[in-house]
């Protein structure tokens, strides 16, 4: 089979050919068999950058653009927060809150995400699951971003030739190559990402894929066993800033926060995290959520440079959480997900 054997012995493909391969998938040139095999044979021998690099460029020769994207960025420095999902701790939804109060609190955010995959309850699951309409058309994601600083981007909009390894990725139910490249492909190229990863060994070959594609800033963290800032541990990760890389790590009580258990902000079924997530916007949240939240959004607000310290972050973001500017912030960005 193509490449499978040169992956099984532990050789990397060199980015040209890794383009090809994934051009193949998206364009249909490969059997369900044959898919799952090399997506197996790559988590197994441990995605390279050249195979992420690769798969990436393949991705974005059939993406649909963001309408009149350089006219929207001499006016909004665009943010986003995500992780690669894979974790399989199956926590409380923490990326999605974060980037509704980073919105609030100022920052320009587009919320890019799919349908879980390996969890129980993605971005897109749970923004459907409170009446958003995750569908909206590109024109009227754009109107969101400009009128509430805040949009969601349904990736099979603007990735439509992944429905060819839907069937593929769904069966197989677990984490593969395309959960690597999902945070990465963001069709409106946002200025700054905190990227969460489900293991450590990830977080340098990240930073060198978004260091070689010319990527100013950029954080990639894991937090001791979650594709998330830890509340429950240590944050260990890279910090991409002005190409150069560097080391970061973060506690909770360097946040100014104290330590929670990771069962503290464990998830359920969709309603329960629905429910816990609109409490949190009213200003209803639990201690765990309200602080797993402001920490997550306190390290946003200080890659943006919006606050000089990430524990004045923290605190800025769990005043906010008192108050349901958050949920009404939701409310607009709802009504105008509707409109046409």
């Amino acid at each position: 089979m193509y490449k499978l054997d040169q992956l099984c012995e532990g050789t990397s493909l060199s980015q040209e050919e890794a383009t090809q391969l994934f051009l193949d998938f998206l364009n249909g040139k490969l059997s369900e068999i044959e898919m799952t095999a090399l997506l197996v044979a790559l988590k197994a021998k441990g995605e390279s950058t050249t195979e992420i690099l690769g798969a990436l460029s393949a991705m974005r020769q059939s993406a649909h653009p963001f309408p009149c994207l350089a006219e929207l960025k001499k006016h909004h420095r665009i943010l986003d927060c995500v992780g690669t999902g894979g974790d399989n701790q199956h926590s409380l939804n923490i990326s999605t809150p974060t980037a509704i109060m980073a919105a609030q609190l100022g920052l320009t955010v587009a919320k890019h995400g799919n349908r879980a995959v390996s969890s129980k309850c993605g971005t897109a699951d749970l923004l459907e699951a409170v009446g958003m309409n995750i569908a909206m058309s590109p024109q009227t994601a754009k109107r969101s971003l400009e009128e509430n600083r805040f949009t969601f981007l349904f990736s099979p909009l603007y990735h439509p030739a992944t429905q060819m390894i839907k069937k593929v990725r769904n069966n197989l139910k677990s984490r593969t190559l395309f959960n690597l490249l999902g945070p990465l492909l963001n069709p409106t190229s946002p200025e700054i990402l905190l990227i969460g990863v489900y293991h450590p060994s990830l977080c340098e070959r990240f930073a060198k894929v978004l260091q070689a594609q010319g990527f100013q800033k950029a954080l990639i963290v894991h937090g001791e066993g979650l594709d998330e800032i830890a509340l429950h541990g240590t944050t260990t990760g890279i910090l991409l800033d002005q190409g150069q890389l560097s080391r970061f790590s973060l506690t909770p009580e360097e946040a100014g926060l104290k330590r929670f258990p990771l069962d503290a902000i464990k998830g359920g079924e969709i309603h329960f995290n629905q429910a816990q997530f609109l409490n949190l916007l009213q200003g209803k949240g639990t201690n765990a959520y309200r602080s797993a939240v402001a920490l997550n959004t306190g390290v946003l607000l200080y890659l943006a440079d919006k606050v000089p310290t990430i524990a004045q972050g923290v605190e800025m973001v769990l005043a906010a959480l008192e108050s349901d500017a958050g949920f009404q912030l939701l409310q607009k960005v709802k009504e105008v997900s509707h409109a046409q």
